[in-house]
């Protein structure tokens, strides 16, 4: 395999472990901050159902900013990694 092949082929590897992280920190995240959405509203409301509501429509619109803004982080810190890179050879 020429190095080329290889460094394209983890190359690729990577970008895969990054999305997997990316939705494992999501998901394991959005777990607490539903679990914290729902038990207060709970606790205002006294309505478990309402509590349950706000709880879900929460984590469904906040997975999904969650793992954009973290994509965004990436290429941030991707493009700083580059400029260190071009920097010092």
């Amino acid at each position: 395999m020429a190095n080329n092949d290889r460094y394209r082929k983890r190359k690729r590897a990577i970008r895969s472990l990054y999305k997997k992280i990316r939705w494992q920190k999501t998901l394991s995240w959005r777990i607490i901050s539903i679990l914290t959405a729902t038990l207060s509203a709970w606790a205002i409301t006294g309505s478990a159902t309402v509590g349950l509501t706000i709880g879900g429509v929460d984590m469904i619109i906040k997975s999904f900013l969650y793992y954009f803004h973290e994509k965004k982080w990436e290429r941030f810190i991707k493009s700083g990694i580059k400029k260190i890179k071009q920097t010092i050879k």
